[in-house]
């Protein structure tokens, strides 16, 4: 069995990839579409990122229909022209649904990530699991979460 804090070093590793984005073994900035510009100064370089504007739903919309319908309107809202990266986290039940529905205009992400590769954890969704289903993307460290389920790091 591995123990626990080797499992969330994994998990770490598994976020930092996601969330990173690393060439010749260097962190080159936070970008989820890559386009990265280099800005000098005086002992370190500086790395720019492209805006990443973002909207999470929580228990909104009620339906799958509603979320189809909601995740349609802001796709089709943004211009060709956009100059920001534009991503929705929506609740595990709508991921596939407002996926297929908004194609490549904006990013998916999950609204919750469980800490746990595998295991008896009821309800909760891995890394991998997201990962199987195309998505790259997960929100974590949700405040009314830590207050109200008494979550910590």
């Amino acid at each position: 069995m591995v123990p626990k804090v080797e499992i969330r070093k994994w998990m770490l590793v598994v976020l930092v990839q996601w969330f990173l984005v690393i060439i010749d073994n260097k962190v080159h900035g936070f970008s989820p579409s890559r386009a990265i510009r280099v800005i000098p100064s005086s002992s370190t370089a500086l790395f720019a990122r492209k805006p990443f504007i973002t909207g999470n739903w929580k228990m909104n919309p009620k339906t799958r229909t509603e979320a189809i319908d909601l995740a349609e309107s802001i796709a089709n809202s943004i211009k060709s022209d956009n100059t920001s990266d534009v991503g929705l986290f929506v609740p595990f039940p709508f991921i596939d649904s407002v996926k297929n529905a908004v194609g490549d205009k904006l990013m998916i992400g999950a609204e919750m990530v469980t800490p746990e590769l595998s295991g008896a954890f009821t309800g909760g969704v891995s890394p991998l699991m997201l990962k199987s289903m195309g998505i790259e993307w997960a929100m974590a460290g949700h405040s009314e979460r830590r207050v109200i389920n008494k979550e910590t790091d």
